[in-house]
């Protein structure tokens, strides 16, 4: 019973993390990518 619940939690705790997840992926690329840019401008 305590291992089916758990699971549970876990599947509903998943989809925020994968946001999480992918929000720290885009804002590393983007700040990547601008300091990329702004090394060029120089």
């Amino acid at each position: 019973m305590a291992d089916k619940k758990s699971k549970v939690q876990e599947e509903q705790e998943y989809p925020y993390w994968n946001r999480v997840y992918l929000a720290v992926v885009i804002w590393t690329v983007i700040v990547i990518v601008s300091l990329w840019m702004f090394s060029r401008a120089f």
